[in-house]
């Protein structure tokens, strides 16, 4: 468990830096334990992710003065834990070296490209206590680190399930790639095209540069989503979400990962069998049906705010 501070109270962590859904949940199962957990945002994100806290930072050193002088050192020791996301208040990570000279606990959170391809060689994690990534192709590129599932705020992800469509109604299928090259948004395209020239009733809803808060409604009426096509072997936040609004996924799931992804009802498909995972779920509302319910179960158990929090609180505490 998380050390005491000295009036008795559970200690206060702050999760910083670059900000996704995960983040704000993560903060939120900290809170239903007990703990003061907050967020800081080091950038305002394009799709708009919500923070408790906005401070930009200028690239050098004088970010952690900054901190120093807006919020002052009584502010900086309402937390014991700096848990950041990507990147921490500087670049050469001085800061975090004068966090732990302070006695905080520093925890690295990597999440993708931050890490996936270069390695630590362009990190800080020679100054963490604990590392910890999100997907776990990444710990390839950092052999200390711990995968982490990431949470969301099951109770905005309401199980609305899939609608009961007959043979001949359009089956509407959304993908939501952050980056087409990276999501194999073409190879999902040329699919969908060829399905339509085979006499199949489906439309392609490609949801893009948008709010976060306005692509869910998107996936609300999905009746498939497609997640990823790539060689990268792991599920993305999308998979996530739409597992917890009770819809099938489609996704490269890779066997090497079967040990953090147990059972996963996630239709895993690389580009060659796309056509054919997609006719099946097209053709078969029961199949659609009973994946949604599964995964809204499998989200349940995996990736509650709640039991990923608990989750931390033993690493926090390295």
């Amino acid at each position: 468990m998380l050390r005491m501070s000295m009036k008795g109270k559970k200690a206060g962590i702050l999760q910083a830096g670059a900000i996704f859904p995960l983040v704000p949940a993560l903060a939120s199962g900290l809170r239903s334990l007990g703990y003061r957990s907050d967020v800081l945002a080091f950038e305002e994100h394009p799709f708009g992710f919500d923070s408790d806290y906005y401070f930009p930072l200028d690239g050098s050193n004088k970010s952690l003065m900054r901190l120093i002088t807006k919020w002052s050192i009584q502010f900086i020791g309402d937390y014991s834990v700096f848990h950041f996301h990507v990147k921490s208040f500087t670049e050469s990570g001085i800061d975090l070296l004068f966090l732990r000279t302070m006695g905080k606990r520093v925890i690295i959170h990597h999440h993708g490209s931050d890490l996936r391809g270069w390695g630590e060689k362009n990190t800080n994690n020679r100054f963490a206590h604990g590392i910890l990534v999100s997907t776990p192709d990444l710990l390839d590129w950092s052999p200390r680190a711990t995968y982490l599932p990431s949470p969301i705020l099951l109770d905005f992800y309401s199980n609305v399930g899939v609608e009961k469509k007959g043979a001949n109604e359009r089956i509407r299928i959304v993908h939501a790639p952050s980056k087409r090259a990276v999501k194999g948004t073409e190879q999902i395209i040329r699919t969908v095209d060829d399905l339509k020239r085979s006499g199949y009733n489906v439309e392609l809803l490609l949801v893009e540069k948008m709010a976060h808060k306005e692509a869910i409604e998107f996936y609300r009426k999905a009746d498939i989503i497609i997640d990823q096509i790539n060689d990268l072997g792991v599920h993305g936040l999308v998979s996530i979400e739409a597992m917890a609004l009770g819809k099938p996924v489609i996704c490269s799931i890779s066997s090497e990962y079967d040990e953090y992804y147990p059972s996963i009802p996630v239709v895993s498909s690389d580009a060659g069998a796309l056509k054919s995972r997609l006719m099946s779920l097209i053709e078969d509302s029961g199949l659609r049906h009973d994946l949604g319910q599964k995964g809204r179960k499998y989200v349940e158990s995996r990736h509650d705010p709640i039991k990923v929090a608990s989750t931390l609180e033993k690493i926090y505490d390295l």
